[in-house]
């Protein structure tokens, strides 16, 4: 596991979810989907959910960890 994919995986066991946004200003991350697509792909369940972007008329998605990889 990368350390960025470790980093993403320590912030939604702590805080509970991430946004695309959250990412970039938080852990400073620029390819935080591909990081997602990575961890699904080694087994962890994150779920997420489209919301409204509270400044304008967009919608981002925000990230949750629902499960693990039964040897992680």
């Amino acid at each position: 596991m990368t350390n960025q994919q470790k980093q993403i995986i320590a912030h939604l066991k702590t805080y509970g979810s991430i946004t695309n946004i959250e990412a970039m200003k938080v852990l400073g991350m620029c390819d935080f989907r591909k990081r997602i697509s990575e961890l699904r792909g080694l087994g962890y369940e994150i779920v997420d959910i489209q919301e409204a972007n509270t400044n304008n008329h967009c919608y981002h998605k925000r990230y949750f960890l629902k499960g693990e990889p039964a040897n992680g």
